[in-house]
């Protein structure tokens, strides 16, 4: 028996032939009941069939699941970031906020209150991003930073110096607190900086 196409694009296939990893032999099934034994949709299918029936078919088509389950995790991860960098950093650019003094004298406050604004407006759509998603752990997405946090601390640091109050924003506010634990987001914290202005 064989699964024509499986893992394509390791090793060459004869044209007409089955990919040469594709073989199904008792040592291959155990080396690819091995690779997907973390996953959950094979250790469903092993469930369902009796120890004796082939079942790439099964398991081909059960991976495919997982991988559309990964490509929305990694849309999830993408969109936290980009509410950041699309909609609320541009907002609050140097050049914007100089424009917003020189075209119509805004002060410093307003300026400032103008920062909190968007800032605020852009948490509470992350706030409840994060708190809907299961997949929000100890940072924006399960145990280990990812682009999100990467995005997100920064515009906190930013949200601070404003003066936006945090309350309304408990998980934004536990995740910014749990990346500043970790080494790499100190270093990167802007008074961590060669040329950062000295108090």
């Amino acid at each position: 028996a064989t699964v024509k196409g499986f893992e394509a694009g390791r090793g060459a296939a004869e044209p007409g032939q089955p990919h040469p990893e594709a073989r199904s032999t008792p040592e291959r099934e155990q080396q690819l009941l091995a690779r997907a034994a973390d996953c959950k949709y094979a250790a469903g299918c092993r469930e369902r069939h009796d120890p004796d029936v082939k079942f790439f078919s099964c398991l081909a088509r059960d991976l495919r699941a997982a991988a559309q389950d990964l490509a929305a995790l990694r849309a999830q991860v993408r969109a936290l970031a980009m509410a950041v960098t699309c909609d609320i950093h541009p907002l609050g650019n140097l050049r914007v906020l100089q424009q917003l003094e020189a075209q119509f004298g805004a002060s410093e406050e307003q300026r400032a209150e103008w920062s909190r604004h968007w800032i605020g407006a852009g948490f509470q759509a992350i706030e409840a991003m994060l708190g809907d998603n299961v997949a929000t752990g100890r940072y924006c997405h399960g145990e280990t930073p990812s682009m999100a946090d990467a995005c997100l601390i920064p515009q906190v640091y930013n949200a601070l110096r404003c003066k936006l109050p945090m309350d309304d924003y408990p998980t934004i506010s536990r995740i910014y607190r749990s990346c500043n634990e970790l080494e790499a987001f100190q270093l990167a914290a802007p008074e961590a900086q060669p040329d950062a202005p000295q108090s």
